[in-house]
């Protein structure tokens, strides 16, 4: 400008001053940024993704109950979307309903599945018939900045 100084503009559009006594020949100093400005990065965003740990009965008799339990936690909170199918050796398999959860950080959280009448008839049919079944619940977990867990899984076989 008509005063002597420089200005440079960014491609993002931010436009700083050139300010300071300059040797001949060389360019004058950038001022420090204002805290707070654009530049400024502030407070690290969240890029840790949440631990979630399934647990729950190996093994689970139908006769008893229609009711699937297991158990979830997370170490830092989190919602969890779980989702569960029955596999028998061959072919058959049914999905149970996806649930979504939401778990404060450290807590163990119980979730129950309930396989309706007809499911578990036809889970007790194969059963009788010799089959292997079981159940594969999937998890995964993501906090509140986005970031997912690893996908964890848990089997529990299928009794009558």
């Amino acid at each position: 400008d008509l005063a002597g100084r420089i200005y440079v503009v960014q491609r993002g559009g931010e436009v700083s001053r050139l300010t300071g006594p300059a040797e001949e020949g060389q360019c004058p100093q950038t001022p420090p940024p204002p805290s707070g400005s654009p530049g400024d990065p502030g407070p690290r965003a969240d890029t840790t993704a949440p631990g979630l740990t399934l647990r729950g009965e190996r093994r689970h008799d139908l006769g008893d109950s229609r009711v699937l339990e297991m158990r979830a936690s997370a170490n830092e909170a989190a919602d969890v979307e779980l989702s569960a199918a029955v596999k028998p050796d061959r072919r058959g398999k049914f999905d149970l309903r996806d649930k979504s959860v939401g778990l404060p950080a450290g807590v163990e959280q119980r979730i129950k599945w309930r396989l309706s009448r007809r499911e578990a008839r036809r889970a007790k049919r194969r059963l009788r018939r010799g089959k292997k079944l079981s159940v594969r619940v999937r998890g995964r977990a993501t906090d509140a900045a986005g970031n997912p867990s690893e996908r964890e899984s848990l089997k529990i076989r299928l009794g009558r």
